[in-house]
C-alpha cells in the first residue's frame, strides 16, 4: 500500500510540474500574441490620429482659401 501511495504521489508531483510549465508556456505564447496585437493596434490607431489631424489641417486651408475668395 505504501509503494503504490508513493507511486501515487510521484505521478501527481510529475503531472503538477508537466501541467504548470505547459500552463506557463501558453501563458507566455498568448502573452506575446495579444502583445503583438496590442502593438499593432496602437499603430493603427496613431496612423488614424495621423491622417484625421492631415484632414483637418486641409480644411482648415480650404476654408481660409474660400474665405479669401468670398473677401475678394
Amino acid at each position: 500500500m505504501r509503494k503504490i501511495s508513493n507511486d501515487m504521489e510521484e505521478m501527481c508531483g510529475i503531472l503538477n510540474l508537466y501541467m504548470y510549465e505547459d500552463l506557463n508556456y501558453r501563458m507566455n505564447t498568448e502573452f506575446n500574441i495579444i502583445k503583438s496585437q496590442h502593438e499593432k493596434t496602437m499603430l493603427d490607431m496613431n496612423k488614424m490620429i495621423q491622417s484625421i489631424i492631415g484632414s483637418m489641417q486641409y480644411s482648415k486651408e480650404l476654408i481660409e482659401d474660400n474665405y479669401s475668395y468670398s473677401v475678394k
